[in-house]
């Protein structure tokens, strides 16, 4: 599975007109909430799993509920690589 994130600072009910995107940067902390609904019985009624990062159920409602990461520098390595982009 590969996927984009685009991270906001501001991302409220009021719309796009307002919102903040993050700028990401080496050594930055960030708030990251991912859940995973598991589908895998196709005969169940409903789900019949669910993992998320947070050790709350709730935290798509609560930015304080989100887990921090820190940004890591990257690998040397990768780093040419995306500078030959």
């Amino acid at each position: 599975m590969e996927f984009w994130i685009t991270p906001f600072d501001c991302a409220g009910p009021e719309g796009p007109a307002r919102a903040v995107e993050s700028v990401l940067h080496q050594d930055k902390l960030i708030g990251l909430g991912w859940a995973v609904i598991d589908y895998d019985n196709v005969d169940a009624r409903g789900s019949s799993e669910f993992w998320n990062l947070s050790s709350k159920h709730t935290l798509y409602g609560n930015a304080s509920e989100l887990r921090a990461f820190r940004l890591m520098p990257l690998e040397p390595a990768l780093a040419s690589k995306l500078d030959d982009r």
